[in-house]
């Protein structure tokens, strides 16, 4: 499964590459981010470093229980729910895992880099 989503963001990339429009509003979103990588799109190089322990790693670092809200929607037996809940939420950290974060915390908020407000680039239009 791991590999298959690899090959999806991979594709989902290039996809990104090839498209002018596409390329451009990444190269914006990175102007605009100060290069924060939460915000372009990844590199192939960093999709394919990922493992199974780091995306694990960072889901778990998302998830809060003292910080969480669920909704329900839908038939479903209350009791069966409360369940699952203790299951699978009740066995988390409420602290938080405790783990250098993967993202640089630098990048705290979108503050465009005042030397980089004019850039000037050339997207090559692939379809050329």
């Amino acid at each position: 499964v791991l590999q298959t989503a690899k090959g999806m963001w991979n594709a989902q990339t290039k996809a990104i590459h090839n498209d002018v429009i596409a390329e451009a509003n990444d190269r914006l979103c990175g102007i605009a981010s100060r290069e924060d990588p939460r915000v372009t799109a990844p590199e192939p190089e960093t999709i394919n470093a990922l493992t199974s322990e780091i995306i694990a790693n960072e889901l778990m670092e998302q998830i809060n229980p003292q910080n969480m809200e669920v909704n329900l929607v839908g038939d479903f037996e209350v009791e069966q729910v409360e369940e699952m809940m203790l299951r699978y939420l009740g066995s988390i950290d409420p602290r938080g895992p405790k783990r250098e974060a993967f993202v640089d915390p630098s990048f705290d908020q979108i503050d465009p880099d005042p030397d980089n407000l004019i850039v000037k680039t050339f997207i090559e239009d692939p379809q050329e």
